[in-house]
């Protein structure tokens, strides 16, 4: 039959084998999550590239829808430009002297109201 201290050499040897697997597996995992963190940092900056660039031509379309709307004045146009021209001769805006009256009846809504 083995010694006591035989035996606690032996369990020793054991603990230090597991504690060295122990280490392994720790840098095994620390490396795979630096690893992930590689991988979604770069699909972070990916989609912000994309996002940014999305951007600009949505702002390029807006810009130059609105100055196609707004710059055109003479024989061209859109129809809506060409119809507004028509109709008031100038092309400008018309400010009525006084504000609408309040309409009768029942169909006035107040909001919040009881």
């Amino acid at each position: 039959m083995p010694s006591h201290d035989s035996r606690l050499a032996a369990d020793q040897r054991q603990a230090g084998g597991r504690d060295a697997a122990q280490r392994q597996a720790s840098r095994r995992r620390a490396g795979e999550r630096d690893a992930g963190v590689r991988k979604v940092s770069r699909v972070t900056w990916w989609a912000g590239t994309v996002g940014a660039a999305c951007s600009v031509m949505i702002a390029t379309g807006f810009a130059e829808h609105a100055s196609a709307a707004s710059g055109s004045s003479g024989t061209g146009g859109t129809h809506a430009e060409h119809t507004r021209r028509t109709q008031d001769g100038q092309g400008t805006i018309v400010i009525p002297n006084q504000p609408p009256s309040p309409a009768a009846g029942q169909g006035q809504v107040n909001s919040g109201a009881s």
